[in-house]
């Protein structure tokens, strides 16, 4: 999993990913408008992953 990261991290970089963790979040926003209980479910997981993805970014920058 960690190597997986990593290959993101430099094939997007921080700021592309970013950008998607505030799609991400934006997606979220408009399920949550439209009371869309299926795609509130599926964004939120989207959500905890980039947060996740985040937190391991961190931790592979202290490591280096």
């Amino acid at each position: 999993m960690k190597d997986k990261l990593k290959k993101v991290l430099n094939e997007y970089g921080e700021e592309g990913q970013a950008n998607q963790f505030a799609q991400e979040c934006a997606e979220l926003i408009v399920a949550l408008t439209k009371d869309d209980k299926e795609n509130i479910k599926e964004e939120i997981a989207d959500v905890k992953v980039m947060i996740e993805q985040f937190k391991m970014f961190e931790a592979i920058r202290e490591s280096q």
